[in-house]
């Protein structure tokens, strides 16, 4: 299968230690476009847009150890996790 990846933005945490990726993939056969947030071990965020609704999704830190992803409320989301590597992650459906 292959994929096409678009970096759509980083966002660095204020110590300057972590650094949050926004990631467009498109795969042929999967179940269509959407938004990631990759981490070290894996993905901590993946969506995918719904009927009139984009999967985009906004990055904010909190401080050093605290991240929040905001998304639109009516994305399909096919993963959540938190903490990683001692960053606890806040989703928000907006």
């Amino acid at each position: 299968m292959e994929c096409k990846e678009d970096l759509l933005g980083t966002t660095k945490s204020p110590d300057g230690e972590w650094a949050a990726v926004e990631v467009f993939r498109d795969c042929e056969g999967a179940t269509g476009p959407g938004s990631s947030v990759p981490g070290a071990e894996g993905n901590v965020f993946i969506s995918r847009p719904a009927q009139n609704v984009d999967a985009k999704v906004t990055l904010a830190w909190r401080d050093s150890s605290h991240l929040d992803v905001t998304y639109k409320s009516g994305v399909r989301v096919l993963k959540r996790r938190s903490p990683v590597n001692g960053v606890e992650i806040r989703f928000i459906a907006q």
